[in-house]
């Protein structure tokens, strides 16, 4: 069946894969501009379909330089209803500015958060008042030229067949890995598998020779309500439920499943703008638990989203992450550098 599915599916890959192939050709070719800038931008991305974990990257580079850059973050702002060029104020709603950037400007209120899908418009607008520019989601934004590329992968879609959507997740060619100068392989174990360690380096090497590579993981915080309070009873007393709509939520939804004692989930496409039908839906669905002790936990992501109404009447919260750099000292020194080059 799998591979019937494969069959049928394999020209429409193929057809992307010529697609892809011309466009970076022409630009390649110049025939396609690209614009570039004396100050020295960032950019993180990925060529997979899915979370890569390019948020919890982005407040990971905010946290790490803010000391010594005057950062701007750029993000397209996915999910927003608005168009153009816009600074992000924490009284926004995601509806204005996408969840991503609201989510870096609550965090990093201090931080100059903007969106532009025209991202050389946008550089254009903040250029003079930073020394750094981070654009978030924009490795596969030819039409700028960065001065630094952060590419991530999965640890576990370097261990499967790279194959193009829609026979595979990625979204990307593959060869498109030789423009990354750091590579970063997130939601590693902690305790790696030689033999796996090994198929993935010899992957990346097979088309990039000179990019460092670093692996990171997935460190999830206690939970928080919307006033920032922490939830300080033991989980493992409770029934759960869980809502995300984000790209990949098996490792939010594993790790409270792991800590909880019961679990529900309800799972929404990423970026979804939550609908009064899905609220009711989450409404009907808390009640119908009959256990006593019961939480509403989302992602932080799908925080920003959830009207605020929901959040005065049901016991809400939400789960922190943040990306763990094995050799975060060695990749910030090598950055710096590269940086300031």
């Amino acid at each position: 069946m799998k591979t019937l599915r494969l069959l049928i599916l394999y020209p429409f890959s193929l057809l992307l894969s010529i697609i892809l192939i011309i466009r970076h050709k022409l630009y390649d070719w110049g025939i396609f501009k690209s614009c570039s800038f004396q100050i020295p931008t960032i950019v993180i991305g990925n060529l997979a379909i899915g979370g890569a974990g390019k948020s919890p990257m982005t407040e990971f580079l905010i946290r790490s330089l803010e000391n010594n850059f005057k950062i701007a973050v750029l993000s397209r702002g996915y999910g927003r209803k608005t168009k153009g060029f816009r600074y992000v104020q924490t009284s926004d709603s995601s509806e204005l500015c996408g969840d991503e950037p609201l989510q870096f400007k609550n965090k990093f209120p201090h931080t100059t958060i903007a969106v532009s899908e025209n991202r050389c418009h946008g550089i254009e607008q903040i250029k003079g008042e930073h020394d750094l520019i981070i654009l978030d989601d924009a490795y596969q934004h030819r039409a700028l030229q960065p001065k630094i590329k952060i590419l991530l992968f999965e640890y576990s879609s370097l261990l499967q067949p790279i194959r193009l959507f829609p026979t595979g997740r990625f979204r990307d060619l593959f060869s498109q890995t030789s423009c990354a100068d750091f590579i970063i392989v997130t939601k590693s174990p902690s305790i790696k598998d030689p033999i796996d360690k090994e198929k993935i380096e010899k992957k990346l090497r097979g088309v990039n020779q000179q990019a460092r590579v670093f692996y990171a993981s997935i460190k999830y915080h206690q939970l928080l309500n919307p006033k920032g309070i922490p939830f300080d009873a033991a989980l493992e007393n409770y029934h759960v439920l869980a809502i995300s709509g984000i790209a990949n939520p098996k490792p939010f939804v594993a790790d409270l499943k792991s800590k909880a004692a019961n679990l529900t989930s309800i799972t929404f496409p990423d970026h979804h703008n939550f609908t009064i039908k899905d609220i009711q839906n989450i409404r009907k669905t808390y009640h119908s638990i009959q256990e006593e002790n019961k939480i509403i936990v989302t992602t932080e992501k799908d925080f920003q989203r959830l009207p605020k109404d929901i959040m005065a009447e049901l016991p809400v919260y939400f789960l922190p992450i943040s990306t763990d750099i094995e050799g975060s000292d060695n990749f910030l020194a090598l950055l710096n550098k590269a940086i300031k080059k």
